[in-house]
């Protein structure tokens, strides 16, 4: 039985006829002459297409008639390049090929990736060298094509941190490169905080990778008034007036009254941190009314207010106060009689009424007594 095997790879040409026998002959549908059988009875390497095969004429019959046999084409050998190209780009000039097929490769390093010392593209498993300009040829191919890529990785810091010098930072890719170099971006930061009584300390420090820079001292606060705040003194009472500012005693320069420089004479002052009292006797020279007092120190001025108040009458109650502060209580007002009636004595005031109705009543018997006797 003729039977017919195509091709097995495009352009290989190794088609097959079988189950011929003596005495038939062949020939391509388009060729012009027979050719006879072998007597193994089989044609091999055959190209695709469509064969004539036919028993040949003897001297005593004509050729028989015609039978059509086709020889289907191969396959084409295929290109595979990796799917997933992680940092290269790898390209081909034909993705099938015939039979002893060529095809040119390209690689290329994408921006951020590069190559290891594992670095290598392979050929069916077999490493291959580009040339100067990237390009991998394949010739002759008689496999179909498994292309694959080693060894490209991505810049990626190697875990270690920031590094710097007085100007920039960076830091140091797996490849040993640097990565992401700039300059440094310096802002102050407060090491110390300042206060009223010392200086504080910044530096500049890089946001970035936290290198540090210039430092510098920062000036004392304005001082203030942390003790003696808001005094209120009464007239007839005034003692000295003590306030302490948190400035340095060894800044101090000065106190004024209502804007005016006291002189030495009418306070001290001493340390811890700067204590100023005010003495009872220029306060007494004051008016009544609110007074503003300024310690004055080199880093700034202290400010409080004090008040000076007229004295409440006197009515009975009982003062008391503190620095110079005086309150009174109300007195109770008396009981005053109504009219048309005798006054009565007030309570608590009954034995003291009794006596001394009875020493008025002796009294009175005594003289009666005596001019009874001159009578007679």
């Amino acid at each position: 039985m003729v039977q017919a095997t195509a091709e097995t790879i495009y352009g290989k040409h190794d088609g097959t006829i079988t189950g011929l026998t003596d005495g038939m002959e062949w020939k391509r549908s388009d060729g012009a002459s027979w050719a006879s059988v072998t007597e193994d009875g089989n044609l091999t390497n055959l190209e695709p297409g469509s064969y004539g095969i036919r028993y040949a004429a003897k001297a005593n019959h004509d050729a028989s008639p015609v039978t059509s046999v086709t020889i289907a084409a191969g396959r084409k050998l295929t290109v595979s390049l990796p799917s997933n190209q992680d940092g290269y780009t790898l390209t081909t000039t034909d993705t099938e090929l015939p039979w002893h097929g060529r095809a040119a490769l390209s690689i290329s390093i994408n921006a951020g990736y590069f190559t290891t010392s594992d670095y290598a593209i392979k050929i069916n498993g077999k490493k291959v060298e580009p040339s100067a300009n990237g390009t991998i040829r394949i010739d002759s191919a008689e496999t179909d094509v498994v292309v694959t890529v080693e060894g490209v990785k991505k810049h990626e810091a190697d875990g270690s941190g920031w590094h710097h010098d007085a100007d920039s930072h960076w830091l140091i890719c797996n490849c040993g490169e640097k990565l992401d170099e700039a300059s440094h971006e310096l802002e102050w930061k407060t090491t110390v905080e300042a206060t009223a009584s010392s200086e504080g300390d910044r530096q500049q420090v890089c946001k970035v990778c936290g290198a540090t820079g210039t430092s510098e001292k920062t000036p004392m606060l304005a001082p203030s008034i942390v003790e003696g705040a808001g005094q209120k003194l009464t007239v007839g009472s005034i003692g000295d007036l003590t306030v302490r500012s948190n400035a340095p005693f060894d800044l101090f320069k000065q106190v004024r009254v209502d804007g005016t420089e006291l002189d030495a004479s009418s306070y001290t002052v001493a340390g811890g941190s700067t204590v100023v009292t005010l003495k009872a006797s220029f306060l007494a020279t004051l008016s009544t009314g609110e007074h503003t007092l300024d310690v004055v120190s080199e880093t700034g001025t202290a400010t409080t207010t004090f008040t000076i108040a007229e004295k409440k009458p006197e009515t009975g109650g009982t003062g008391s106060g503190s620095m110079g502060t005086t309150d009174s209580k109300p007195a109770e007002p008396a009981n005053k009689p109504k009219a048309d009636k005798p006054e009565l004595p007030a309570t608590g005031d009954t034995n003291s009424a009794a006596l001394a109705a009875g020493i008025a009543t002796a009294g009175v018997a005594l003289i009666a007594a005596a001019a009874l006797v001159r009578r007679h």
